[in-house]
């Protein structure tokens, strides 16, 4: 029995690349969590910014409303003074000078008023 044991030889053990394979394998999967994870970080900021504009364009437009009101409301109290102005001018309570000269100032500060708003359009 001893010499059938002797003679026994161990299987042979192949050396071959499997563990290099496996490795290659993993790393692999870890490369392609690792951009999976990138492309979902770069979709989280692409929706970030993307609020964040809309939210920008949000405001500018409330501004922009809350512009055009007020100036609705400037003209429409200086029309009224205009009017009030004009009538009594023509019952001859003041004089056409006054009425000449408000006019001259409500004309340069209208003007004033639309250069304003161009310049912020071109903006």
């Amino acid at each position: 029995m001893y010499e059938d044991e002797q003679h026994q030889t161990a299987p042979e053990v192949s050396v071959t690349p499997e563990p290099q394979a496996e490795l290659a394998k993993l790393q692999l999967e870890v490369a392609k969590i690792q951009a999976q994870t990138n492309a979902g970080w770069q979709e989280v900021v692409t929706k970030l910014a993307d609020m964040w504009q809309k939210h920008s364009a949000g405001k500018s437009t409330s501004e922009r409303r809350y512009t055009t009101t007020l100036t609705i409301g400037i003209l429409v109290f200086l029309a009224t003074i205009v009017g009030a102005l004009s009538v009594l001018t023509l019952r001859g309570i003041v004089s056409g000078e006054s009425l000449v000269f408000f006019l001259g100032t409500l004309t340069g500060s209208v003007l004033m008023l639309v250069s304003e708003r161009i310049k912020t359009r071109e903006e």
